[in-house]
């Protein structure tokens, strides 16, 4: 049946170049989650872009931050393990680019949001997250 997990509604983040497209099988962020991203993995590699780091380039041509309002519910099998959210799956181009055994999680537990655990890996230990929406095929790029 329908899953009794609670009903959560917050705000996503995200850096985007020009392009427009459907926020499905994206990597998003809390507030602090976007700015770390965008101080640790955008603004330090203009030097070294295929345009020899030419003034005011972006890496990834990022332009703006975009704001999701989320509303989402856990899966029956991820809330029936105490979780809300599951494990960040890295995404590029709508595709699960992750290593977490790529659809291992979503056969386990369903088609879920993920987050990281603050201040493991290269991840901020402030109050902040990056996450993964999921969209209609995370298998596939583009769907």
């Amino acid at each position: 049946g329908p899953s009794k997990a609670p009903l959560l509604t917050f705000y996503v983040y995200r850096a985007q170049s020009d392009s427009n497209y459907p926020p499905y099988n994206t990597n998003a962020a809390s507030l602090g989650g976007v700015l770390w991203y965008l101080h640790n993995e955008i603004v330090p590699y203009c030097t070294t872009t295929p345009n020899g780091g030419k003034f005011g380039f972006r890496r990834y041509s990022k332009t703006r931050i975009l704001r999701y309002k989320i509303t989402m519910r856990a899966t029956t099998p991820l809330y029936g393990k105490g979780m809300n959210f599951g494990v960040r799956m890295a995404f590029d181009a709508g595709k699960n680019t992750g290593a977490y055994g790529m659809t291992k999680g979503f056969e386990n537990y369903g088609y879920f949001v993920g987050c990281n655990i603050l201040g493991h890996g290269p991840y901020p230990t402030c109050p902040s997250a990056q996450g993964t929406k999921e969209g209609f095929c995370p298998m596939r790029y583009g769907e």
